[in-house]
């Protein structure tokens, strides 16, 4: 599919053998799209764009190659699965980490502007201190409301409730406490 001149490239896209293009709103949507082709027995040529970053990847069979970056990587669909499965994991767990600490932040600052109290809900955050109460990007849903407690005079604590099974974190991981920071795993 030609764009038209002076068009962008879209973000999250997947260019089919026959010559298609289908866009999607979200870089998990296209990698969950993707990961269907690979666990699928279609053949052929795509080309993958997650978040403006394009790879090739050619399936012939139960055989599969992905070029990014110039670097190759081969094997059966279902290896190249595992491996886009254990990275797309890590990714949600690494955005998770960064809610929780956008989070922490926030609270932190209303805090400070309330005589060090914590306030009994994390939706008085938005939108002067967060814009929204975020979503845990393994379960695309806001998981931490339900875990947010004050857990003394000027302290908290908030976890993850989603649960990141596929690394081996229960419900509950990653957490913060207003005493220890990040709380990685039990």
């Amino acid at each position: 599919m030609l764009l038209p001149t002076g068009a962008q490239s879209p973000k999250n896209a997947i260019k089919f053998p026959d010559g298609s293009t289908k866009t999607f709103a979200s870089q998990d949507e296209v990698i969950d799209a993707f990961k269907a082709i690979l666990a699928g027995e279609t053949d052929g040529s795509y080309r993958v764009t997650i978040h403006g970053n394009t790879m090739s990847a050619r399936l012939q069979g139960q055989r599969a190659e992905i070029t990014a970056d110039g670097k190759t990587m081969r094997g059966t669909r279902t290896e190249i699965l595992f491996h886009m499965d254990q990275a797309q994991s890590q990714g949600q767990v690494t955005a998770c980490k960064a809610n929780l600490r956008n989070l922490a932040t926030a609270l932190k600052m209303w805090s400070d502007e309330h005589e060090g109290a914590y306030p009994d809900s994390l939706s008085v955050l938005a939108p002067n201190y967060v814009k929204y109460v975020p979503q845990c990007p393994a379960n695309r849903r806001d998981t931490y409301s339900q875990t947010y407690h004050k857990t003394g005079p000027g302290a908290f604590r908030i976890n993850c409730q989603a649960g990141h099974n596929k690394l081996g974190l229960p419900p509950g991981y990653p957490g913060w406490t207003s005493e220890q920071g990040m709380i990685e795993k039990p």
